[in-house]
């Protein structure tokens, strides 16, 4: 029996007999006997032993996976150097964006009083002008409908002096003797 595992264990390369000695009579423990490890070990050391392709083919994967991972760390901080730069910028230009945000703030509030005052002035100058206005034009119409009385009042004061001129050329008085009422003086127009 030892034979056949001895058989068995130096089939195929016989260089690599030496790194696969172990202190055990039969040159290895039993496989239902090994640990975990051990039989991971031991299937490696086979597979090395009897294709070493696949062992070359493993190397190649962790020296890709070494450089992968390399890469990998070289670009996360590179990215988060980046990051911080960019952020950086973000807040200088927030901080800018500020400043510029409230100094136009300022400049339209300033803007809005005077745009206010400039209102109020104007409608100041407004309002009095239609004050002077309505006034001459009030006077105007008061001074007209007191020119157009006082000549209502002379056409009433012309009618009756003629009416009473028109009852003294009938009942004979005299025109020599002055009426007992002057003409005009019945009506009074009050000036403002």
């Amino acid at each position: 029996m030892a034979d056949r595992h001895r058989r068995t264990r130096l089939r195929g390369d016989l260089s690599l007999r030496e790194e696969d000695e172990f202190d055990s009579p039969y040159g290895y423990r039993p496989m239902h006997m090994q640990s975990r490890w051990g039989r991971t070990v031991m299937a490696f050391r086979r597979v090395r032993r009897d294709s070493p392709v696949v062992i070359e083919c493993i190397w190649i994967l962790v020296i890709i996976a070494i450089f992968l991972g390399i890469d990998i760390g070289y670009l996360s901080h590179t990215h988060q150097v980046d990051m911080q730069g960019i952020e950086v910028v973000y807040k200088r230009q927030m901080t800018e964006m500020e400043t510029r945000y409230k100094k136009q703030i300022k400049d339209l509030e300033s803007l809005t009083i005077d745009h206010k005052s400039k209102f109020i002035d104007t409608h100041k100058e407004h309002a009095n002008e239609m004050r002077k206005k309505q006034k001459d034009y009030l006077e105007d119409m008061v001074n007209n409908l007191n020119g157009k009385l006082k000549e209502l009042v002379s056409a009433a004061d012309v009618h009756w002096d003629d009416h009473d001129k028109f009852h003294n050329d009938i009942h004979g008085t005299d025109i020599t003797e002055e009426p007992k009422v002057k003409a005009g003086g019945r009506a009074v127009v009050n000036s403002l």
